[in-house]
């Protein structure tokens, strides 16, 4: 029974997700209904395609349907999210070209040079607080480093259990002081003789402590400079506010025709600012569908940098940048033949290809097609199924040759 439900959620994955539409199993078959080549095919009109926002993820083991559905759910918005969010940077760009416009007009029609520092002195200050996070937004920041503080603070007190009370509590007080620390202002004079105490702390540690107490100390140590940015821009912005009322009493008197200006220009700010909270929004609502996927799946966090397919009259060359480390480049050209059994049925563009990335080790098959064509912004989708292999099989499910079943997504940037 277990065998069969696990069937029947990879298919659940090919249907919903990794979106092959043409191969012959899933076309109509009475009559069949050739899927247009221009719609589908992988291969674009100058032959070669990068793609650079790509994900890939195996099925955690054991999977239920539940978690299934969640995934699927969570990856299908992640496409919709990401529509958003281009849609909101192409926005973004015509609000830029119409506030530079502008700008330029009221400059023009100011003559008085006093009057026109003053005007550049309070844009500038405007045009920081616009892209900058509200207080709302600055507090939430903080609220949830302060929960992955606490998780790192649990992390370590678990790794270093083993040693002695006084280390533990000197580990203990150093991440106290890092996040009083943090809360201080930057002109704060007792910022640097707390610092000097952590610094101190510190050089009584032994050098070779445990190398995962040490990870786990270094990750603190990045939550804690986090941590103070958002203190930092919590700061600024309450700066910033005052600034912007000092600036605005520094500008002179206007006549009708410049006040119109500037106030055209006001407008364009207003809607600069609303439209950098929706951008905002946009990202965070990508980082909690992103999370769904990762707690859910064995994801390839951080890889698969840059995917490159080359259509020449030989075959396909590929590239893939970034796997299984970051430092490493796979290709169907290299030596090692990491990359093989390249073929592209151009009935719904399937590219099917493996990559080895260990000489005599497990291989990945691939098997993606091109999906959501119906997106003209100029971004490119592919997206199918992912599996590792048993070295020297056919990947023969029944056999048990299939280890991993996995989804692999690759998008062009915009």
């Amino acid at each position: 029974m277990k065998f069969n439900q696990k069937n029947l959620l990879a298919l659940a994955v090919v249907v919903l997700f990794s979106g092959c539409q043409a191969e012959e199993r899933t076309a109509p078959k009475n009559p069949v209904v050739p899927i247009a080549q221009a719609q589908y095919a992988v291969q674009g009109e100058a032959g070669n395609q990068t793609f650079q926002n790509n994900k890939a993820f195996y099925w955690s083991e054991p999977l239920t349907p539940a978690v299934a559905e969640l995934v699927l759910r969570a990856a299908k918005d992640i496409d919709l999210n990401d529509d958003a969010g281009v849609a909101a940077r192409i926005q973004m760009t015509r609000l830029m070209a119409d506030l530079s416009t502008a700008t330029d007009a009221l400059t023009a029609a100011v003559t008085d040079d006093a009057a026109k520092t003053a005007l550049a002195n309070l844009r500038d200050l405007v045009d920081e607080k616009v892209t900058s996070l509200t207080e709302d937004e600055i507090d939430e920041n903080i609220k949830k480093t302060e929960s992955d503080l606490a998780g790192a603070n649990g992390k370590i007190a678990l790794v270093a259990k083993n040693l002695s009370g006084a280390l533990r509590e000197t580990i203990a007080l150093i991440g106290k002081l890092g996040v009083d620390r943090a809360k201080l202002g930057q002109t704060d004079a007792s910022r640097d003789a707390m610092q000097k105490q952590i610094d101190d702390l510190n050089k009584t540690l032994p050098t070779d402590l445990p190398a995962e107490v040490v990870a786990a100390k270094t990750a603190r140590e990045a939550l804690l400079v986090t941590y103070e940015g958002h203190f930092r821009d919590k700061t600024r912005r309450a700066e910033l506010t005052k600034l912007i009322s000092d600036a605005a009493k520094a500008v002179p008197a206007l006549t009708a025709d410049v006040q119109a200006k500037k106030q055209a220009v006001d407008s364009l700010y207003d809607q600069k600012e609303a439209q950098f909270q929706l951008q905002y929004r946009i990202g965070k609502r990508g980082e909690i569908m992103i999370n769904s996927v990762i707690s859910n799946t064995s994801y390839f966090e951080n890889l698969f940098e840059r995917v490159t397919f080359n259509f020449n009259p030989s075959g396909v060359k590929i590239t893939i940048v970034g796997f299984p480390e970051k430092d490493r480049t796979l290709s169907t050209d290299d030596k090692e033949q990491s990359i093989a059994n390249v073929s592209y049925a151009e009935r719904g563009g399937v590219l099917r290809f493996e990559v080895s990335p260990v000489k005599g080790g497990h291989y990945m098959r691939f098997r993606i097609s091109r999906t959501r064509p119906e997106i003209t912004d100029g971004r490119l989708f592919y997206q199918g199924e992912m599996d590792l292999c048993k070295f020297g099989t056919n990947c023969d499910v029944k056999a048990g040759n299939l280890l991993r079943h996995g989804i692999a997504k690759f998008a062009t940037s915009n």
